[in-house]
């Protein structure tokens, strides 16, 4: 064999080498980051609203399970849901509703909260504005405006009175009478999960396991993310595009704030934050810095 066949030889098994070493070391990284994914998976419920949304988006089945229990509407006929929907004002401030539910004339944002500061009486105030604002159309006449109802599903009791909800209206304090201005908002506290329907429903909510779930509407949709392949397959999907919009943001601020929402949402620690999103080790102590403050 001459020196330049050998070279050429040596060359060769080498490359080959580096690129079996590559895409093996790739293979692995995508089987761990899968498996961490289902790990994710099997701990999430319905008040993590990235699994909220999912499993809401356009289930008008289990949207009417929740309202008709939370609103006492038996009858109620839910037509469309949408999830993660963006309203704007004239200025560029927008707001982005967890659910909007379209129900005859009956308009509801419902929104899963684990912490009270998403749910702040002003938050209230301007969700309910917005969702008028998108409503009246040009030329209507006020009176055209629907029945709205803004609803927050809640970790905690986040007005401590040990009740199972609370209803919020406007009222003419001289009288004591109803303003009649048909906008509702609704405070329902996660912490009891009693034996009643709203009781039976919160338990759901917070079910890891969805064989354990009462309502079927919400077992069934449930159980198709978690234990399906279709729908863990798409749940990974959605996973991996939450990851990858870390990557594409680039910028620190964005970052950082994808760190706080899938440790909120998911419940993550930061080192299970960061593993997710991928964050190199060399930066892991400037994001800790900055979570902290």
């Amino acid at each position: 064999m001459t020196f330049d066949k050998a070279r050429s030889t040596a060359y060769n098994r080498d490359k080959k080498q580096i690129l079996t070493c590559v895409f093996g070391a790739e293979v692995m990284r995508m089987d761990e980051q899968k498996e961490r994914y289902k790990e994710y998976i099997d701990r999430l419920c319905l008040m993590d609203d990235t699994f909220f949304n999912v499993c809401m988006d356009g289930y008008i089945a289990g949207m009417a399970c929740i309202l008709r229990i939370i609103l006492a509407l038996p009858e109620l006929i839910v037509e469309r849901v949408t999830v993660q929907e963006t309203t704007e004002t004239l200025y560029g401030r927008g707001v982005r509703f967890d659910a909007f539910v379209r129900a005859g004339k009956r308009r509801m944002n419902v929104e899963v909260q684990r912490d009270e500061r998403g749910a702040q009486p002003e938050r209230a105030r301007f969700n309910s504005s917005m969702m008028d604002a998108r409503e009246l159309q040009k030329g209507e006449v006020v009176k055209e405006l629907p029945e709205t109802y803004v609803i927050f599903i809640m970790e905690k009791d986040v007005f401590g009175k040990g009740l199972p909800i609370y209803h919020v209206r406007r009222m003419i304090e001289e009288t004591g009478e109803p303003f009649g201005d048909r906008t509702h908002i609704i405070y329902v506290n996660g912490e009891i999960q009693d034996e009643t329907p709203l009781g039976r429903l919160m338990h759901d909510f917070f079910c890891q396991d969805a064989e354990t779930m009462y309502y079927e509407e919400l077992k069934q949709r449930a159980g198709f993310f978690k234990n399906e392949e279709r729908g863990r397959v798409q749940m990974c999907k959605i996973m991996d595009e939450i990851r990858q919009a870390g990557f594409e943001h680039g910028m620190e601020r964005d970052r950082l704030e994808s760190l706080r929402t899938i440790m909120q949402t998911m419940k993550l620690s930061e080192e299970e934050a960061m593993n997710a999103l991928l964050i190199p080790l060399e930066k892991r102590a400037k994001y800790k810095a900055l979570l902290a403050q």
